[in-house]
Formats: structure tokens, sequence, C-alpha cells
């Protein structure tokens, strides 16, 4: 019996092990963005939003395997609701971001602090919340008895933003938007050549 119980309790830790690494994965990827200046081929940028909805999908399967299926659902939301939007800032954006060194240390300094912060309450309450799963049935008729409908309503939330987004930046008036781009271009030059 203590044998069976020291079995469980290191693949736990190993399981808040896994889930640590991919979340300093997760956390790399977003900085090599912004540090390497990744921010000029949008294709990267794509893959970049990829990688990291999988990593945070198999992050919160590990954290809590009971919900799988919306864990799986959210993926799909949010790797469609990412390829829509990145396809509309691709198509609108005329010049790449530039990002300030102020801003960028700012915005480390944050992850850095809510990491350690993080990492303290892990730490402290670690026995506990590997006791806290030492009695779960990993059955999938429970996932479907008594859904967790927080995740559920986050999907739709995300989902109705994604939506509202989309309809912000890309009114149109009925054209396609390179044609609507062109067009801009085309009026600046106008009226510059008015000015002159």
């Amino acid at each position: 019996m203590k044998y069976y119980i020291y079995i469980n309790l290191t693949m736990k830790m190993l399981l808040i092990y896994i889930t640590k690494l991919l979340f300093s994965i997760i956390m790399i990827l977003l900085l090599s963005i912004f540090v390497n200046k990744l921010h000029n081929n949008p294709m990267l940028l794509l893959i970049y939003l990829i990688f990291y909805s999988i990593f945070m999908s198999i992050s919160l399967y590990i954290m809590d395997p009971n919900d799988s299926l919306l864990i799986f659902m959210m993926m799909i939301v949010f790797i469609s609701g990412m390829l829509i939007l990145f396809s509309y800032f691709v198509s609108l954006m005329n010049k790449p971001f530039k990002f300030k060194v102020k801003f960028m240390s700012l915005c480390l300094f944050f992850m850095l602090l809510i990491c350690k912060l993080l990492s303290k309450y892990f730490i402290n309450n670690l026995y506990s919340i590997l006791m806290e799963g030492k009695n779960l049935n990993f059955n999938l008729s429970s996932l479907y008895s008594n859904p967790n409908f927080i995740l559920f309503l986050l999907m739709v939330f995300m989902l109705i933003i994604t939506l509202i987004l989309m309809a912000k930046i890309s009114y149109t008036d009925k054209k396609t938007l390179r044609q609507f781009k062109d067009e801009n271009k085309k009026k600046k030059k106008k009226k510059t050549m008015k000015m002159k």
C-alpha cells in the first residue's frame, strides 16, 4: 500500500514538473518573438500561435484529465480564433510593429514576478495539491455527468470577443480587404497631389 502511494505521488510530482516545463516553453516562445524580432515574418508568428495553443491545451490536460473534452474544444476554439485574427491582421498590416526596449523590459519584469509568485505558491502547497487529486476517478462519464461550465463559458466569451474584433477590424464597405487597402493608398496620393 505504501509503495503504491509512493508511486502515485512520484507520478503526480512528475506531472507537475512537466506542466512547469511546458509553461516555461510557452514563455520562451513568447519572449523569442520580442527578443529575436520575429514579428517581421508572419509565418513564424502563425506557427508560434499554434504551438502556444497546443502547449496550453496539453498543460491543461495534464493538470486535470477529467476535462479532456472541454480542453480539446478550447484548443480548437483558440486555434480557429487565432487563425482568423491572424489572417485579418496580416491583410491589414502596413508596417511591422516596433517594440520599445522600455516596454519589453517592463513586460519581462512582470512575467518574471508572476512566475516567482506562482512557483512560491506551488512549492508551499505542493503536498496539499498532490493529496487533493489522490482519489480522483479518471472516467469520461464523470466529465459528461458533471461538466465544468466555467471552461465552457470562457470558450463562449472568447468566441464572442473574436467575432467583435473581426467585425471591428474588417469593416470595409462590401469590398475585399486588399481592394480597400489599395483604394486608401490612391486616396492619400490624390490628397497629397491636391495639396501640392
